[in-house]
């Protein structure tokens, strides 16, 4: 078999003329035997070297690197896995140490790397606020707004109020976005919640 008689989109001109250069370099030829001996490589009639149904390649890192980037890095290769690539690689070439060839490219590969999906993700320690002991209603506060509220009595937020420590009973009052972003909201906050009643005097706020 001839590399000219495979007819697939793997095996375009520019790497069969690089095979046959490569094999053909005198200076490459001690390693082919080397292989031919250790490897079972065959030289077969049409003056190319194969394993099995795959082309050897010989010489320097660069074809090889070309023939993976070529079933790997392409738009319509895809980018696929170690083991895909591998398996459609070394249906047409062959070298000593291919997989660990490809598995060393694939890992160097930014696009891989980049679409990986990390399945260790890093959880950030979690540390959770705890309630005082023999806390008094009211006495820790968790304070938030609701914003962008259509407009009612003048009013368009609410802030909200959370007893924290104690009953976890929560209090509404209704105000304007502009508060929050002054300290006016404490002086509402006292003054609501005495109107209704309600003794909010905070030790702390969260």
């Amino acid at each position: 078999m001839r590399i000219m008689d495979i007819d697939d989109e793997h095996l375009n001109d520019d790497i069969e003329m690089e095979v046959l250069h490569m094999q053909g370099l005198s200076r490459n030829h001690a390693q082919l035997d080397t292989w031919h001996k250790s490897q079972n490589i065959e030289y077969r009639p049409g003056g190319l070297w194969w394993k099995d149904q795959a082309l050897v390649i010989v010489g320097n890192d660069d074809l090889k690197r070309g023939v993976t980037s070529k079933f790997h890095d392409t738009l319509t290769a895809g980018h696929p896995g170690i083991a895909k690539t591998t398996t459609e690689i070394c249906k047409y070439y062959w070298w000593p140490g291919i997989q660990d060839f490809i598995t060393e490219y694939i890992k160097g590969c930014a696009t891989c790397q980049m679409n990986k999906v990390n399945t260790h993700p890093t959880k950030p320690p979690l540390y959770p606020i705890t309630a005082v002991p023999d806390a008094l209603p009211f006495q820790t506060i968790a304070l938030d707004f609701i914003m962008k509220l259509p407009e009612s009595l003048g009013n368009d937020t609410i802030l909200t109020i959370t007893d924290h420590d104690c009953s976890k009973a929560l209090i509404f009052i209704p105000c304007k976005e502009a508060i929050c972003y002054d300290r006016s909201f404490l002086f509402l906050l006292t003054h609501q919640t005495t109107r209704d009643r309600v003794q909010i005097l905070p030790d702390s706020f969260i």
